[in-house]
């Protein structure tokens, strides 16, 4: 009969090599994550539109009608941000398997760091912006300060459902030609969209990440002329100092148990 120990160290090598079976690492812009082998993950910049994207505004840009300065450099300017897909930003479509079904969730990523330096972030007027972009830098806060922001943001947060207008408004030569269409299925293009956001879970810490991490999440609902369309967002910050990024998450409500232990433990893996 195999002693206690034998099982016991047995065990732990079956469960330790279980875990790892059921991981598997993508890159990210903020560093490499983990999520469960039943979830795909689609990345943006590893598909055939990233060099698409590139070819077709060169193709613009040889036209002779854009040789002007303006388009020119406009083009410069398109092509520098599409060669920064995959390192200054990205995006991820998540596609779960349960027993229900396919399920999906797009992740945006944006590294902050770099998007203050293209906007110049001497530009901008908010001396908190400044504050905020030296606390990721540094990526580390101390237990005072990160109480502080923990307790600024979330007094900001609605406590019930809040529900916001945005009117609606399009180029005069695409409303004209869209009027009908609209008017067919019942709509109106002066209409006022409505965001609801309730349920909101307060900014906290994600403990055991590799770096500080803060996550927030809400449901979301729109409803424009009676059509609603509910969401589950949930966004975190992940504080690399070499890359502090942003992560912003979305998916259908329903699907809203299904990934939200799966995206808490992609930004926890991060490293």
């Amino acid at each position: 009969m195999k002693s206690l120990k034998t099982i016991a160290c047995t065990a732990c090598l079956v469960g330790s090599m279980t875990a790892v079976g059921f991981a598997q690492n993508i890159n990210t812009v903020a560093g490499v994550a983990s999520v469960p082998n039943t979830v795909k993950v689609v990345t943006l910049s590893n598909t055939s539109i990233k060099p698409m994207l590139h070819d077709a505004v060169i193709y613009e840009a040889k036209k002779p009608s854009n040789q002007s300065y303006k388009m020119q450099q406009g083009a410069k300017e398109a092509i520098e941000a599409i060669e920064q897909m995959g390192i200054a930003y990205d995006l991820y479509q998540l596609q779960g398997a349960d027993a229900t079904g396919e399920k999906d969730a797009i992740v945006f990523a944006l590294d902050m760091k770099s998007t203050m330096e293209v906007i110049k972030l001497d530009d901008v007027k908010d001396p908190m912006a400044s504050v905020a972009m030296q606390m990721l830098e540094k990526g580390d806060l101390d237990p005072i300060t990160e109480q502080f922001m923990l307790t600024a943001v979330n007094s900001q947060l609605p406590t019930g459902a809040k529900t916001f207008d945005l009117t609606e408004s399009l180029p005069k030569e695409i409303e004209t030609k869209s009027q009908a269409m609209y008017r067919a299925i019942g709509s109106d293009l002066n209409n006022t969209t409505q965001i609801t956001v309730q349920d909101v879970k307060p900014l906290t810490k994600i403990h055991g990440a590799t770096y500080n991490t803060y996550t927030i999440s809400s449901r979301i609902i729109g409803n424009t002329g009676g059509t609603f369309n509910p969401y589950y967002a949930n966004a975190a910050v992940v504080m690399n100092p070499a890359h502090p990024t942003l992560y912003l998450a979305i998916t259908s409500d329903v699907q809203r148990t299904y990934f939200e232990p799966i995206l808490h433990e992609f930004y926890k893996s991060i490293k």
